[in-house]
């Protein structure tokens, strides 16, 4: 009798165990895929960081375009709204013909 209470204390005692130990490998494999979801988060916060300076450039590129653009269309407008400068509207002309091509 006392041996059979040994035994199953025993047994009792290695289920314990394999319960924990598998309890373990459960929270370990939890531990891991956090740790890869965190990863892939940083990686596309990154990611969208780079796309956030990329469009900034954009902006900033676009920007000084429009500026340029702007100070072409005031001189445009100054330019032809004075019949005394012909000659200077021609050679502006000219000049942006030769910049195109």
């Amino acid at each position: 009798m006392l041996e059979q209470k040994l035994g199953d204390a025993l047994n009792t005692a290695r289920k314990e165990k394999m319960e924990k130990e598998e309890q373990k490998v459960m929270f370990d494999t939890s531990i891991q895929q956090l740790e890869d979801s965190m990863h892939a988060l940083r990686m596309q916060i990154d990611e969208v960081k780079r796309e956030k300076e990329e469009k900034e450039d954009e902006i900033a590129r676009l920007s000084s375009f429009n500026s340029t653009l702007l100070t072409h269309v005031r001189t445009l407008l100054f330019l032809s709204s004075s019949p005394s400068t012909s000659i200077e509207w021609e050679r502006w002309v000219r000049w942006e013909r030769c910049e195109k091509a």
